[in-house]
């Protein structure tokens, strides 16, 4: 889970508690330090309910969509992938073994989004695949789930991954 709690935001675990948060849970601040120090480009995927408010609303402070922007900003310069807009459930089937967002990924990591054929998924390919799949899956519950995506405006499209065929 995601969600902002005494002004600060943090990722949360199955297991946190509240009461103890910054022993049980993550701080978005220290996300984002380790992010902005790792080399190369990094890609972050958060599969939690409201992850993706990455527009926030004006004024917001402390809000995971502060967290999403920092985190795509291009100092830091990672790709962010988020399981759900801002105001938005992330949801799990039993079907599916997961999340929708995270059965999406995988899917669209492993081929489905290669669109254009070309033996390669793509930034941009996964966030198109992911764009029109998580909704899909939701609707299939009678839910709804958009997925967002964030990231900095020098970065590239580039291969993310590139799908075995063993036949």
């Amino acid at each position: 889970h995601g969600d902002k709690e005494r002004g600060k935001y943090y990722y949360m675990s199955v297991d946190t508690n509240v009461d103890k948060l910054e022993e049980t849970a993550v701080p978005s601040d220290n996300i984002t330090n380790t992010v902005k120090d790792l080399a190369g480009k990094t890609i972050f995927f958060l599969d939690t309910c409201h992850s993706g408010g990455i527009y926030g609303s004006k004024g917001a402070r402390n809000d995971p969509a502060r967290f999403v922007n920092e985190l795509a900003s291009a100092e830091s310069g990672a790709i962010v992938f988020a399981a759900s807009m801002g105001g938005q459930v992330s949801w799990e089937s039993t079907t599916w073994g997961n999340g929708a967002f995270t059965k999406a990924v995988v899917e669209g990591i492993e081929g489905k989004a290669d669109i254009e054929t070309s033996s390669r998924v793509t930034v941009i390919l996964l966030e198109y695949y992911l764009s029109k799949r998580v909704p899909a899956l939701a609707k299939e519950i009678n839910r709804e789930q958009t997925p967002a995506s964030a990231k900095p405006y020098a970065v590239a499209d580039f291969p993310i991954s590139i799908p075995i065929v063993i036949n």
